[in-house]
């Protein structure tokens, strides 16, 4: 089974493993999924600032979110 970005178990190098199947260099893959992450985490807080009272309250919206997710 393929390699996912956030696997960690001995053995895996999901980069190494992404990078030669998108024909990109580790150190861009990495950069671009930075910068993916990044903007993901800028949408977020922007959609879940219309849910809330206040900006006060946006990270800890974050929290709970992840808190359900999880499970």
């Amino acid at each position: 089974m393929p390699c996912s970005l956030s696997d960690r178990g001995p053995g895996c190098s999901p980069y190494a493993e992404m990078s030669a199947r998108l024909n990109l260099g580790e150190s861009a893959l990495k950069s671009r999924s930075n910068g993916l992450r990044r903007r993901f985490a800028e949408a977020l807080r922007f959609e879940i600032a219309h849910t809330v009272s206040g900006p006060e309250e946006i990270d800890e919206e974050i929290r709970c979110l992840f808190a359900a997710v999880r499970g």
